[in-house]
């Protein structure tokens, strides 16, 4: 069987260039992604297709925009914040951002996104999962480093962190404050470790995230009005719908990027 080709993003770095060389070795052909900036000399006896770009491009205008829409839905939902559950829950993060900045983290992000869909089928069908119960302080602590692990690996959590709220003792309004105050957290952790951690820059205008942040703002306003109409049980009811159906999602999307 033909082997497929491979990209490797930061290809000048020092992990990308011993696994360009290693591919090359291996008789793979390879595509090699960097930054216009980046110095290719210690790769230019290879035999390579270059591509200019900055995959991180993507990961900072979405981080950004998830920050802000979650952060002023916290804000506009503020009454309803939990705040002894904020401290646990900024434990776990940290152990998942001290360990991504001590390793050298290189992730298959098919895996990521796969594991991640996996989760609320697994919770849906596990007794033991089932009673996931984010008020309770070991599991507030193990949300944080689950959910702000998943961030950093795939950019996405989402059907994670509402495996631990479903059968939360919470109000919808509760839930969805919560929710979006640990969300925007985890953002700007990502921020944090891509843009000063491992020191990522953008070249994206400044238009285009002011842009995006303002138009996420204005739904997430719109979004805090449609929550006054529901009722606790259908809010879950639906969340639930909604929770699988975005992890059969990421199954997917995880199964295609490993396999097709």
């Amino acid at each position: 069987m033909t082997e497929r080709p491979v990209l490797v993003t930061g290809a000048t770095g020092f992990v990308g260039t011993c696994l360009v060389r290693q591919l090359v070795a291996e008789g793979r052909e390879v595509h090699a992604l960097v930054r216009p900036t980046s110095d290719r000399g210690p790769l230019r006896d290879l035999d390579l297709h270059w591509h200019r770009g900055d995959v991180t491009n993507v990961a900072s205008v979405h981080g950004a925009v998830q920050a802000m829409a979650n952060g002023s839905r916290a804000w506009f939902l503020r009454r309803n914040i939990r705040w002894r559950l904020l401290p646990l829950y900024l434990i776990g993060a940290a152990l998942a951002l001290a360990g991504f900045t001590l390793l050298a983290v290189v992730p298959n992000v098919g895996l990521v996104l796969l594991l991640v869909g996996l989760f609320p089928w697994l919770a849906r069908v596990s007794g033991r999962l089932q009673g996931l119960d984010v008020t309770r302080p070991a599991t507030t602590i193990a949300c944080g480093l689950i959910v702000t692990s998943a961030q950093l690996l795939a950019g996405a959590s989402g059907p994670l962190l509402d495996v631990f709220y479903l059968r939360a003792p919470l109000t919808r309004h509760e839930v969805v404050a919560n929710k979006a105050l640990t969300q925007a957290l985890g953002h700007v952790l990502k921020i944090v470790y891509y843009g000063f951690v491992i020191s990522v820059s953008s070249d994206l205008p400044l238009w285009l995230f002011a842009a995006a942040i303002g138009c996420a703002v204005l739904g997430t306003r719109l979004g805090t009005r449609l929550l006054e109409r529901w009722n606790d049980a259908d809010f879950r009811k639906v969340s639930q719908a909604i929770i699988l159906i975005i992890a059969t999602y990421c199954v997917g999307q995880g199964l295609w990027m490993l396999f097709i």
